[in-house]
């Protein structure tokens, strides 16, 4: 309801803010804000990783097999096989 209230009084789409709430409490607000940051930094580094296993993954599999390859990477071969499909 607050994003409606807000697009009424200054007359732009929901679409174009975003309302964030927080407790007025500003511990439990910088706990909340630390949070969030530690998530996001958190999904950046999967996939981070996740990139780094792709490319690993092709690499290994064009010189050995998916099994070898999920092996050296302390994956699952059909994880392998989903990273780095083969062509044809």
């Amino acid at each position: 309801m607050a994003t409606d209230v807000v697009a009424m009084l200054l007359d732009i789409p929901e679409e174009a803010f975003e309302v964030v709430l927080r407790p007025a409490d500003p511990d439990m607000a910088n706990t909340i804000v630390t949070t969030e940051k530690a998530r996001g930094k958190a999904e950046e580094a999967a996939k981070a990783a996740t990139e780094a296993l792709t490319a690993a993954a092709r690499t290994l599999t064009t010189r050995t097999t998916v099994r070898d390859a999920g092996a050296m990477l302390g994956i699952s071969h059909q994880y392998i096989a989903k990273l780095a499909p083969k062509k044809g």
